[in-house]
């Protein structure tokens, strides 16, 4: 099939001798350095299935520490700095064990100081009455 009969105008016919020349290697030569570029550093993205996240109970060591029970907290508060470093770590064995004692150690802190404060008003009651009593039975007061 002869597309040259079909569209005349559309394609060139091949005589270009009138038309000065696209390129001509007679003039000064350029050169072009290309500019470096930035280092492509390889991503390597270690993506784990999403498992069960361990809670550090951070806040409630804090309380238990200045509320509750002093050496217990302490106890509490540096097993909740490890399960925070076993987590970012990726340790999740050890970030479980230790998320379980900072709880155990969180609520015996909270059971000892609860237990502590009952008893220290109970007995600063019982003074109070006893102290009474006595003033009542003396007939000073």
């Amino acid at each position: 099939m002869n597309y040259q009969d079909e569209y005349p105008k559309m394609i060139p016919t091949g005589d270009y001798s009138d038309d000065p020349p696209l390129y001509t290697n007679s003039g000064p030569t350029a050169h072009f350095i290309q500019p470096p570029s930035a280092s492509q550093h390889a991503v390597v993205m270690n993506i784990q299935p999403v498992g069960r996240s361990y809670k550090d109970y951070l806040g409630c060591s804090i309380v238990n520490l200045i509320c509750c029970c002093l050496p217990i907290g302490i106890a509490a508060l540096i097993f909740s700095f490890k399960t925070r470093e076993d987590i970012i770590r990726g340790d999740m064995v050890s970030a479980d064990s230790d998320s379980r004692m900072a709880l155990i150690l969180n609520m015996v802190a909270l059971g000892v100081g609860l237990l502590l404060n009952v008893l220290s008003i109970s007995i600063f009651i019982y003074y109070i009455i006893q102290y009474n009593y006595i003033q009542s039975l003396y007939g000073q007061g």
